[in-house]
């Protein structure tokens, strides 16, 4: 079936746009669907749950930030496997992974951050100048 799916690709399409909307077309033959396919979703999650987490993370950076997972280690590698602000080399907070810190204007990555790091920045509104004001207080309260 694979085969035959990869030779023919538009008769495959077709045939599955022509199964989709049968499906759709009757209520209990779209009940079952979704109950089998709940399952499906289930077990294969048992099953093959390092493998569902790394296609999830891959398609979120992808997604989201538009970069592709080895982007991702590389600019980890570069940062010393660690935070790009202070020396942590764990993310935090129970996370597997750095946080990813970008521009929500321009969408840009500035870098990988922790956990703490990503929080403080995202608090002060990635605003530079609030983030002074605040080191200053910080120097000046002692």
């Amino acid at each position: 079936m694979r085969a035959w799916r990869a030779a023919n690709p538009e008769a495959s399409a077709a045939a599955s746009r022509r199964r989709n909307e049968a499906v759709k077309a009757d209520p209990e033959r779209l009940a079952r669907y979704r109950e089998h396919h709940a399952h499906w979703k289930r077990q294969r999650y048992r099953t093959h749950r390092s493998e569902v987490r790394r296609h999830h993370r891959n398609s979120y950076l992808r997604t989201t930030y538009g970069i592709e997972p080895e982007e991702y280690d590389r600019r980890l590698a570069e940062q010393g496997d660690r935070c790009a602000v202070c020396p942590a080399t764990e993310p935090g907070r129970g996370k597997k992974y750095f946080p990813v810190d970008h521009c929500h204007e321009t969408g840009r990555i500035r870098g990988l951050l922790c956990d703490r790091c990503n929080r403080a920045i995202g608090l002060l509104r990635d605003d530079p100048d609030l983030l002074e004001t605040a080191a200053r207080y910080l120097r000046a309260a002692g």
